[in-house]
This record gives structure tokens, C-alpha cells and sequence, in this order.
């Protein structure tokens, strides 16, 4: 019997190894994994990522112009501002806008804390 080609077999460990299974085990064979999705980027992070974040300074940068200065390092040049990259402020805001509805839409959140 001929051997599938190399590109179907991956394909096929890929579906199986993505599909997701939900299983009731002892906690004693498993370990639980848990993290938040972001609101506004949708990345899942775990829970010592959003420690930090609750401890990152609130005047923080819109963003940074950098420069490549040799083996691997960047240097900061230039700060970037919301006049400087209004589109992209534009789309930076809409989207924290959304979360924040999303937030009170599902109950998490009441518009009073805002």
C-alpha cells in the first residue's frame, strides 16, 4: 500500500492535534491552563501577563519610531502620537470603544465605571 504524501499527513495531524477536546479527567493525570482574551487584540494571555499590565504606568507612549543599531538591538528615535498617526488612532480607539461596549453589553461591566 502506498504511503500518503508527506503533505497530507500533515494536514491531517494538524486538524486532529487543533480540534478541540473537552474532557472531564482526575486533576491528578491534568493540568489546567487558563487565560483571558484580550478585548482589543483578542490574544489569550495568562494571568502573570495581566499582572503586569494592571502595573504598567497609565502615561504610557501612543508609540515609538525605532531604529536597528547593530547586532540585533533597536534604539528609540522618535515617539509617536495620535497626530502624528491619526488613522491609527483612529482604529486604536474604535476598537477599545468596542471592547468596552462588549463589556457592558455582557454584564461585565456597568457604564458608571467608566
Amino acid at each position: 500500500m502506498p504511503k500518503e504524501p508527506r503533505s497530507q499527513r500533515l494536514k491531517q495531524k494538524t486538524t486532529e492535534a487543533t480540534r478541540p477536546v473537552v474532557t472531564k479527567a482526575p486533576s491528578k493525570y491534568w493540568s489546567e491552563i487558563r487565560e483571558v482574551v484580550c478585548p482589543c487584540c483578542g490574544i489569550s494571555h495568562g494571568s502573570k501577563y495581566w499582572e503586569r499590565a494592571a502595573a504598567y504606568p497609565p502615561q504610557q507612549r501612543f508609540g515609538t519610531i525605532k531604529e536597528a543599531s547593530g547586532r540585533g538591538s533597536l534604539a528609540v528615535i522618535g515617539e509617536l502620537t495620535p497626530d502624528t498617526e491619526p488613522e491609527v488612532a483612529e482604529i486604536v480607539k474604535q476598537r477599545l470603544l468596542t471592547a468596552i461596549q462588549t463589556f457592558i453589553d455582557k454584564g461585565w461591566m456597568k457604564k458608571e465605571e467608566l
